[in-house]
């Protein structure tokens, strides 16, 4: 998944400097706000795609010295690294062996330069994919350390079912988080319609992004995974996608609040901000007599003071226009 990582941040960084370069003309003031608008709107987009396809929801590396290759005792330094994500997780190794990273036969590894990258996928219908992983790995004659830390992903017994665990995880955290995606897809089509179902569905996207976190957290293994190797331990800790998962619920509650405030202090900002039409915000014209306007003077409706006095049905009835979701439209409606 690593490259659809790349794919996503490089077509967003293409999208974003198209924007900047846009803005670059003498009326810039009069549509930056259109140009924050977009911006916000393409960084959590971003964000939420990358929490689907990033390998960094927990990550740890550890520098240690083992034995390194089957059927040669030597004892190597070495770097090994642990990223693990929604669909699989990516185990590597790097080093630049020189005399000193070499205990034993210093002619055998010494100017080598170690660089293993092998990536695991969760099969969330298979759950025998592990060992079958660890099989291939064994017969194609992969470092010692790696095949340690693959180890602890294949057993499943009482209190060392970390595999089953972290797929079990990534599998609810997935469906969370696309549905956190397609509440998002759907908040830009209503900000340029309805901007309050757009507040809705925005506020939605945060909550299930919020949601898609703890469920990582609980869902997983309760006791750490703490891989024991030379004279060190690799133990992974929450990966920046966690944590930026976890900022983008909170950015989008934050977003939804503001502008739940702003539309009931001055519903015209809002309008301005979306670009949208002010009468979206009123669904329909009644006319009433001018004695049931009395009757109903306390609903908070907008009356219509341009009345022609040479008209008798101008005299007798009064426009008045019902906005949606107020106590007036509901009422109204029930006449």
């Amino acid at each position: 998944m690593l490259w659809k990582e790349n794919v996503i941040l490089i077509l967003f960084s293409f999208i974003i400097c198209a924007l900047l370069i846009s803005l670059l003309r003498p009326n810039w003031k009069e549509v930056l706000i259109t140009y924050v608008r977009t911006f916000i709107k393409l960084v959590i987009g971003l964000m939420i795609l990358l929490s689907i396809y990033s390998s960094k929801w927990e990550e740890g590396s550890l520098r240690t010295s083992t034995q390194f290759l089957p059927g040669h005792a030597d004892q190597v330094n070495y770097t090994i690294k642990l990223l693990v994500g929604i669909h699989g997780f990516n185990i590597s190794i790097q080093g630049h062996m020189t005399e000193k990273d070499v205990t034993k036969n210093k002619g055998y590894f010494v100017g080598k330069v170690i660089e293993y990258n092998e990536r695991f996928e969760w099969s969330w219908s298979d759950a025998n994919k592990m060992k079958e992983y660890y099989e291939e790995s064994r017969a194609r004659n992969l470092p010692k350390p790696l095949l340690w830390a693959l180890e602890y992903f294949v057993v499943d017994e009482p209190g060392s079912r970390y595999g089953r665990f972290y797929r079990s995880a990534s599998w609810y955290t997935n469906l969370f988080l696309w549905t956190a995606f397609i509440s998002y897809l759907i908040s830009l089509v209503m900000f340029q319609t309805v901007v309050n179902y757009g507040i809705y569905f925005l506020a939605t996207s945060g909550m299930l992004l919020l949601i898609a976190n703890s469920v990582w957290a609980i869902i997983k293994n309760s006791v750490p995974l703490e891989i024991y190797m030379g004279n060190g331990t690799l133990v992974p800790h929450y990966g920046l996608t966690f944590w930026c998962c976890f900022s983008t619920g909170l950015i989008c509650l934050l977003l939804a609040g503001i502008l739940t405030v702003i539309t009931l202090l001055h519903e015209n900002y809002i309008c301005t901000i979306f670009a949208v039409d002010p009468g979206q915000w009123y669904d329909e014209v009644i006319y009433l007599l001018k004695k049931e306007r009395l009757t109903y003077c306390d609903f908070p409706v907008i009356n219509n003071e341009d009345i022609d006095d040479g008209d008798d049905d101008s005299l007798q009835y009064t426009a008045v226009y019902l906005r949606r979701g107020t106590v007036s439209y509901r009422k109204m409606r029930n006449i």
